[in-house]
């Protein structure tokens, strides 16, 4: 499982996901990012990240993200 933001140092999220799914198909996502679920946020969303949460989270947020996405079929 990989958790990306939108906005990174040399890819941005969703460049990143692309190619990470790319190379494995089945990897498992989370975008966490302080932006909202609007525009290519959630172009990325429909590509098949497996979570969203939002930024800034708790811990319990991020556990329950990571519990559905690496227990979630397929992605």
């Amino acid at each position: 499982m990989v958790i990306v933001d939108m906005i990174m140092p040399g890819l941005s999220g969703r460049e990143a996901f692309l190619e990470m799914k790319r190379i494995n198909s089945s990897v498992r996502v989370i975008l966490s990012t302080g932006f909202t679920k609007e525009g290519a946020v959630q172009e990325t969303l429909d590509g098949g990240i497996a979570r969203f949460i939002q930024k800034p989270y708790r811990l319990e947020e991020l556990s329950e993200a990571m519990f559905h996405a690496l227990s979630r079929e397929g992605s």
